[in-house]
């Protein structure tokens, strides 16, 4: 009867730690989505509405400017929805990874192609040996995991910094990192990166935008593909590198050995 008795507090102290947690998260995606969908949606609607009553005879100039204050907003509110919809598959443990043989430099690639814009006032350097093995991964998924931190990186390194990605072979794993010359981070804040909604400061000062989810989700994407995700700097203003350790496949593992 004790023993019952122990295990059902047990039970009562995780379902209350599991509501409190839920509870946590439900106000903390309320408080963001109150913010980070206002701002995009007011600067689209007031550009919008700028454009309408200009009509036809607005400057060519003007018209671009606002077409693209609406189109980079909207891309801004298209990656939120999308972040707090992968928040939600992660929560819910709808990840299901369809694995095939890929080669990381696809991923690399199309990860670059999807966060050119927001890259493009940073140097890109690409460190990809021509020996490293197929992987078998959800190109998708990891797609997405690299694109967050390229993200990520950006946002938080002054404009003209260097972003590199590398990868290298490590045994039975492929190591892919993602170093910015940005802020850095101290053991404080390295011990939150990961959680939901955490945010940093760029090194100038400035606000930042984004819904605090990129680095959560692309430790889930890069678990949900085998993998395992580390996040170290040498301090404040001396960067930060972000890196994925991914596993080589059995078969490519026993070549190595049999050499």
């Amino acid at each position: 009867a004790l023993a019952l008795e122990r295990a059902r507090l047990r039970r009562e102290v995780a379902e209350a730690r599991l509501r409190e947690q839920g509870e946590a998260l439900r106000e903390a995606l309320l408080n963001s989505v109150s913010h980070d969908l206002r701002t995009p949606l007011a600067v689209i609607l007031g550009s919008a509405t700028t454009l309408e009553g200009l009509g036809e005879g607005a400057a060519p100039a003007a018209r671009r400017e606002l077409s693209a204050a609406i189109r980079e907003e909207a891309e801004r509110l298209s990656s939120y929805i999308e972040n707090v919809l992968d928040l939600t598959r992660i929560r819910a443990g709808q990840l299901s990874p369809r694995l095939e043989l890929v080669e990381l430099s696809d991923i690399v690639n199309a990860a670059l192609r999807r966060k050119q814009r927001a890259l493009a006032a940073h140097r890109v350097e690409v460190r990809l040996p021509a020996d490293l093995p197929m992987l078998r991964l959800d190109l998708f998924l990891m797609e997405h995991a690299l694109a967050n931190a390229l993200d990520n990186a950006a946002k938080y390194s002054p404009e003209g910094s260097t972003v590199t990605v590398a990868a290298a072979r490590e045994g039975a794993e492929v190591r892919l990192s993602v170093t910015d010359a940005g802020r850095g981070m101290d053991a404080a804040l390295l011990a939150h990166a990961f959680e939901p909604f955490h945010r940093g400061g760029p090194a100038d000062g400035r606000a930042v935008a984004g819904s605090g989810l990129g680095l959560a989700i692309c430790r889930a994407f890069v678990q949900a593909n085998g993998g395992r995700v580390a996040l170290a700097s040498a301090g404040a203003g001396r960067g930060s590198e972000l890196a994925m350790h991914l596993p080589v496949p059995e078969i490519e593992v026993a070549g190595v050995d049999d050499d």
